[in-house]
């Protein structure tokens, strides 16, 4: 009774998200060509729906992760947890709606692109810095700190599997984990890019640098990266270009879910190479059907609270003191780990992190701060990419809302959001991608024909200006991570 209950809920979500997030940066509207919702929808619908469905069906003792939730505990939680999405939802909408106001003084509301050709050079030039600034760091990462790219070290060394390269990237070479999160910027931006008009003649281009995206997101050794380009680049294709519901597009649909599909299978048997059939549908149902939610009936259960996880939340925090992280201790408590350094974190909802900083009353808050922060974060994402990347309103919105709902997560926590620091993060890299834009902007002239980024005569004083500009936006990305 418990799960049609809850069937019916998120049936419900799912109507009140189309109505609030209309017309906004993150609606679903083929008439608008705006899909950037679907990001939203894939983590309610995919990542969480199904595990609180399924845990008020089957219970607790059909998957792991959840040794401390009881029985009774799951349906209040379960209540909170639809309250909470319903409420960021709307306030989310709200929020969009109310800031929209000043562009549709200046610029039509509609997010259909009617003539990008005058950016299209601009467009294939700033994706060629993205995917080689993630190429960049990703060869800084192994001759510096002796990382080693996961999924290519995995296929030649048949002796080590990908789970431990990927472990020893993270905890056995020293690699500032902000190196990880600018290529993670990388791969979702080219993504994001790569689908627009700009390159529909440019196929040689598309592939070279759908070839560069694609090694960059299988440089850590996750699972979802390879999975998250792909689709990243599939949606941003469709929104800038006219969807026809025929036989072609079928066609093309089914192609898409057969190379999703069989990446899908790679990268799970990449990583558990012993792993069967049954194995393998196993895994999907804890993964994607339990794991991305058990965080939060987990945390509820344990009632683990620290006031110093705020400073997690505290930009910059990490230049003045050390301090704990609620989803690392969540993991070590929950599952009972005795090495911290060989396990990651586990996934949960901002409500999660908001009862560990402030019990009840933050958790309660939540959705509305989370949801303020969400749509003030995006604006001023897409204020900053429209003003120093790509000047054009349209194809910034898109290009930034599918950058910004799928760099960050709902399944991620709260810290990022109380004090607006996954703002701060999203303006340090673009920042870092503007001056690295800058620096090499000659040689993308002389690459790419005679448009130029910036005057031929460089002077060495505004070279130092944007070494010095590039060191500054991934050191404060370092320490707001």
């Amino acid at each position: 009774m418990e799960s049609i209950l809850f069937t019916l809920f998120f049936v419900a979500l799912f109507f009140i998200g189309l109505l609030a997030l209309r017309y906004t940066p993150f609606e679903i509207s083929f008439r608008r060509g705006n899909f950037t919702g679907l990001f939203i929808y894939r983590e309610i619908f995919m990542l969480i729906a199904p595990g609180v469905v399924m845990l008020n069906y089957f219970g607790t003792h059909r998957f792991s992760g959840l040794a401390n939730t009881t029985h009774d505990s799951i349906f209040p939680i379960s209540i909170f947890i639809v309250s909470s999405l319903i409420v960021f939802i709307v306030v989310t909408g709200l929020v969009s709606r109310i800031l929209l106001v000043p562009l549709r003084k200046t610029a039509r509301p509609s997010f259909v692109v009617s003539n990008p050709s005058d950016l299209d050079d601009k467009i294939r030039k700033l994706t060629f810095s993205v995917v080689l600034l993630g190429v960049v760091v990703s060869i800084v990462a192994m001759v510096g700190f002796g990382a080693r790219h996961a999924f290519f070290s995995a296929l030649l060394d048949s002796e080590r599997s990908l789970l431990s390269i990927r472990l020893s990237n993270v905890y056995g070479t020293g690699m500032p984990s902000v190196m990880q999160s600018l290529m993670h910027f990388c791969y979702i931006t080219s993504g994001a890019l790569l689908g627009t008009r700009s390159f529909d003649k440019k196929t040689g281009l598309l592939l070279l640098l759908i070839a560069g995206g694609v090694y960059i997101a299988t440089f850590p050794g996750s699972k979802a990266p390879l999975l998250k380009f792909l689709i990243i680049y599939a949606i941003s294709y469709a929104s800038f270009h006219t969807i026809r519901l025929n036989i072609k597009f079928l066609f093309k649909a089914l192609f898409s879910l057969t190379i999703f599909t069989a990446t899908l299978v790679f990268v799970v048997t990449a990583q558990f190479p012993d792993m069967d059939v049954v194995g393998f549908f196993n895994f999907l149902l804890n993964r994607l059907g339990v794991g991305q939610i058990a965080g939060v009936y987990e945390q509820f259960n344990l009632k683990i609270t620290n006031i110093d996880y705020i400073w997690h939340a505290v930009p910059f925090a990490n230049f003045v003191m050390d301090y704990p992280t609620f989803h690392k201790d969540l993991m070590v408590i929950s599952e009972s780990v005795f090495d911290p350094t060989r396990t990651g974190v586990k996934n949960s909802l901002f409500i999660s992190e908001a009862y560990g900083i402030g019990g009840a009353a933050m958790a309660l808050l939540s959705p509305f701060i989370v949801g303020i922060s969400y749509a003030v974060s995006f604006f001023c994402f897409w204020y900053a990419w429209r003003r120093f990347l790509l000047q054009d309103n349209v194809i910034s919105m898109k290009t930034c809302g599918l950058i910004f709902v799928s760099f960050l997560s709902l399944t991620g926590g709260f810290s990022e959001w109380l004090f607006l620091k996954a703002m701060i993060m999203l303006l340090c890299f673009t920042a870092v991608v503007y001056f690295f834009r800058m620096l090499i902007s000659p040689g993308i002239g002389n690459v790419f024909g005679s448009y130029h980024l910036a005057p031929k005569q460089t002077t060495k004083k505004a070279k130092s200006l944007r070494v010095v500009g590039l060191y500054i936006g991934i050191t404060a990305g370092e320490e707001l991570l």
